[in-house]
């Protein structure tokens, strides 16, 4: 019997956004905050946003400091654009997603 533990979507969606930020965090935080969310927003499909937004609520999700900075500026997907964005800190002035 193996004691290997086998990740749950959820657990590798956090995995992978820790992943992007640890990637980005040499640029300091000015710069990884918004790369972060580029990234989600260009390379994660919407339903892949829209679970990980979901995650990100959770008080036990463990998502790297960058990431959480990061979360007002991931796109939400229009299916459950009102709920997340009701749970979502307001982003900056100026940082907010036109498009």
């Amino acid at each position: 019997m193996s004691d290997e533990h086998t990740m749950s979507i959820d657990e590798k969606l956090v995995y992978m956004a820790n992943q992007i930020a640890d990637f980005f965090r040499a640029q300091g935080e000015a710069r990884s905050v918004p790369a972060i969310a580029d990234h989600l927003n260009k390379f994660w499909d919407p339903v892949m946003r829209e679970d990980f937004l979901r995650i990100a609520q959770s008080a036990d999700a463990n998502l790297h400091d960058l990431v959480r900075k990061a979360l007002p500026l991931i796109r939400v997907p229009v299916a459950g654009a009102q709920y997340i964005k009701d749970k979502l800190p307001s982003p900056p002035p100026g940082d907010r997603d036109t498009g």
